[in-house]
């Protein structure tokens, strides 16, 4: 079981990196583009206590009068309690291929919007998430410095694979100084 899920992987890893190709573009200016920016992209994460601990960052962008999308799983939805302030894209299992990518119909839904800033919370390497940042059409793309996240982030954040709420502090900490 475990050989079928590695081999599983590596096809995604292929299809990702043919499919949805990174490409730099141009040199941006990082100088007050958080306050600059008004759209966000937040892409929540599933495990249980990294989920508990990012919350500090959408009250931090919902401060400063950020308009958030938020990206969720559909069991999830009906654990915000002020739905009304942010708006929501959410997915099921059937949105999820065999290979853990999005499916076309899920991707076709993200790609309507323009967005100044995407913000991926997940901690742990998922192809899914990447797929997904790698299609939202967002000029800045916020992430923890994760294995090949080079090819998905423009702007990556140092990551504690231990503690959560130190990863967490550390992105809210880069945010502040924009």
């Amino acid at each position: 079981m475990v050989m079928l899920e590695k081999i599983k992987d590596f096809i995604a890893q292929i299809i990702f990196k043919r499919k949805f190709k990174y490409s730099p573009g141009e040199v941006l200016p990082y100088k007050e583009f958080f306050s600059n920016s008004l759209d966000f992209f937040v892409i929540l994460p599933l495990d249980e206590s990294d989920f508990r601990e990012c919350n500090d960052i959408l009250t931090y962008l919902k401060i400063h009068k950020k308009f958030l999308t938020i990206f969720i799983p559909e069991h999830k939805w009906n654990l915000f309690q002020e739905v009304k302030d942010y708006k929501f894209i959410t997915y099921t299992h059937e949105d999820v291929t065999k290979l853990n990518l999005p499916s076309k119909e899920l991707i076709a839904k993200i790609k309507n919007k323009q967005y100044d800033c995407l913000i991926d919370l997940t901690r742990h390497v998922s192809i899914f998430n990447a797929a997904i940042s790698n299609s939202v059409s967002a000029k800045y793309k916020i992430g923890f410095g994760k294995k090949d996240g080079k090819a998905v982030y423009n702007f990556q954040v140092s990551l504690n694979e231990i503690n959560a709420e130190i990863s967490y502090k550390n992105l809210l900490n880069s945010l502040r100084m924009f």
